[in-house]
């Protein structure tokens, strides 16, 4: 990819799309699957000791199930879904899945 930014430090949306959307179409594409070990190399961890989820379950998720959900409670493209929730994991995956399907606006909880 080309260097997007301009000297100013801005960057225009429409650049951006014009280099990134031939490699990954969909917001899931870019989750990298096809990896050697993206079945057992951790992606998404917690500190508290839970097993860290690898890029091929988190791809599931986001495409299958969520979607799924999501898709059934009449949410999708061009609709707006705020997420409330503290930092963590929970929040990295829920606004990693809604971006998939549609747009997310992340709160802060505190």
């Amino acid at each position: 990819c080309r260097h997007l930014l301009k000297p100013n430090g801005s960057i225009s949306g429409n650049e951006v799309a014009k280099t990134v959307l031939p490699s990954f179409p969909t917001f899931s594409s870019c989750i990298p699957i096809n990896l050697p070990h993206a079945s057992t190399s951790p992606a998404l961890a917690s500190v508290d000791g839970r097993s860290p989820l690898p890029c091929t379950r988190i791809h599931s998720f986001v495409t299958n199930e969520f979607g799924a959900q999501l898709h059934s409670m009449g949410y999708g493209r061009g609709d707006r879904i705020a997420v409330v929730l503290p930092n963590g994991p929970e929040l990295a995956l829920a606004i990693v899945s809604i971006m998939n399907h549609a747009s997310c606006v992340p709160l802060n909880a505190s």
